[in-house]
């Protein structure tokens, strides 16, 4: 079983509210934190009130408020307001205290969405008409056989597709020239406006195509901006408008030459048939041929009435040869129209081959046939120039080989080696023979050198210090020292007075 419920007393010293307070420092905070909003929506509940005062409810998708709009206010407002129209409300947030209901104090309205759109619209097309760009009398007619349209469109869209197919399968001979732009969204309107100015300027076609296809209103509307139907105005070209389905009519259908339903439409105006242009000169031929019997069966009628006639008679011989030229004439002549229309169809034949042949695909499938003839022949190319290269290039290392650094160096160091040999072999012969020379001069040394002498016994006499050898003891004095050289080791000795 559930607990029961307890009322929480207030806290003592804590405050309570009335509702008018409550209610009045809500509309107070509300107020001061809302002073100027803008609140878009749409009018249900439209009140007109006696007093000048208007109250609605401001409402979207999912919510909704109340609005008050007095008389002080409402009284310089232009717009008539009605349930269901989108407007943008400028007020202030509050409460209506006396019944504690949020709402909207509102001090000005305006059209909100596409109202305002359609507003400036209207204004435009004013301003165009005005200026005579919407007359019948400035629109040029469409060429009869264009050889080269311009389309200005989405290259990704069903439009293009749609024209495209329909061209291919009726007017072949029709070359295409693209333009691709935006057609919904920020800056698609400038790019639909350049594109018509670069096609009337440098394409080189016979007309253009502008256009797109279906979608809502707000997805169509850069066709209906000011500087896309100038920009039509002022080309040089004929233009069709092809834009959405045949309920939509835009700016661009009035100011444009033609005013194509769909693009589908637009692709139709342009590709009469080969048979459709068979059966007009064919019709053309029976209405000349029947006019022409026509004639001559009447002038024949009134000349066999006339034979009888006194004064007729001797001129019938005349007049027989007369209607046998005619009769002549006329055979001549639908013969020489027969010619005619079978070299206007020989020259158009003419014309369709030579269109194909030029047409981008015609050209495209001979630039593809000359690229599988060069690729079915490159490997044998290929091979033929590596073949001849590899010739070339071996004839070369062979040259290269015979004249290399590496050869000649091997050559010289070959030559220096042997030139080594030779001069190792004359430097050992030259030191041998220097070795056994010295060797002589040295036994001749040692058998006559001082050594040998003082081995058998003898000795030399040397001044102190070595300063040289007493070869006289005259010339020694008393008392000086010398020093004798034995063959192992020397003495020093002083010289004494002799007896």
């Amino acid at each position: 079983m559930a607990a029961p419920l307890q009322a929480e007393l207030p806290l003592e010293g804590e405050r309570v509210f009335s509702v008018t307070e409550i209610n009045e420092q809500a509309r107070d905070l509300v107020e001061e934190a809302f002073r100027r909003v803008r609140v878009q929506g749409e009018i249900s509940g439209y009140l007109h009130h006696s007093s000048g005062h208007r109250y609605f409810t401001l409402k979207d998708e999912r919510s909704s408020i109340k609005c008050a709009f007095f008389s002080g206010r409402a009284r310089g407002l232009k717009l008539k307001l009605e349930n269901g129209q989108q407007v943008i409300c400028v007020g202030t947030l509050s409460i209506y205290t006396a019944r504690g209901e949020f709402q909207l104090v509102v001090e000005s309205v305006e059209m909100g969405g596409l109202g305002m759109l359609f507003q400036k619209l209207e204004a435009l097309k004013k301003k165009m008409q005005a200026e005579g760009l919407f007359d019948e009398g400035r629109k040029r007619p469409l060429p009869a056989f264009p050889r080269k349209v311009g389309v200005v469109t989405s290259p990704e869209g069903a439009a293009i597709r749609d024209i495209l197919k329909i061209l291919r399968r009726r007017a072949p001979q029709i070359a295409v020239l693209i333009y691709p732009v935006k057609v919904q969204g920020e800056g698609a309107a400038a790019e639909i406006a350049a594109g018509i100015r670069w096609m009337g300027a440098n394409s080189g076609c016979d007309l253009i195509v502008a256009g797109r296809g279906g979608g809502s209103i707000e997805d169509l509307w850069a066709f209906n901006e000011e500087i896309v139907a100038r920009a039509i105005a002022d080309c040089p070209l004929p233009v069709i408008s092809a834009v959405g389905h045949e309920k939509d009519w835009l700016l661009t259908d009035l100011v444009a030459d033609v005013r194509a339903p769909t693009p589908s439409g637009a692709a139709e105006i342009l590709a009469k048939s080969r048979e459709e242009i068979g059966e007009r000169i064919a019709k053309l031929l029976v209405q000349m041929s029947s006019s022409l019997s026509r004639t001559v069966s009447a002038r024949r009628e009134r000349l066999f009435a006339l034979k009888d006639r006194p004064g007729f008679r001797r001129v019938l011989s005349s007049m027989s040869q007369l209607i046998q030229r005619v009769e002549s004439l006329r055979v001549s002549s639908h013969d020489a129209v027969r010619r005619k229309v079978e070299q206007g169809r020989r020259r158009l034949a003419a014309e369709r081959v030579a269109l194909e042949r030029s047409s981008p695909r015609a050209i495209l499938e001979r630039r593809v046939q000359l690229v599988r003839s060069f690729l079915s022949r490159l490997p044998l190319l290929v091979s033929k120039t590596l073949d001849a290269r590899r010739q070339r290039a071996g004839e070369l290392r062979t040259v290269l080989m015979a004249r290399a650094p590496v050869t000649a160096i091997a050559q010289r160091r070959e030559r220096v080696g042997h030139q080594g040999k030779l001069l190792a072999g004359a430097m050992m012969a030259v030191l041998e023979e220097r070795r056994t020379r010295l060797l002589r001069a040295q036994l001749v040394l040692d058998a006559l050198g001082p050594l040998k002498v003082l081995e058998r016994g003898y000795s030399i006499c040397f001044r102190e210090g070595r300063r040289g050898v007493v070869k006289d003891a005259s010339t020694v004095a008393t008392d000086e020292r010398l020093e004798i050289q034995l063959h192992v080791g020397s003495i020093e000795v002083v010289v004494k007075p002799g007896t």
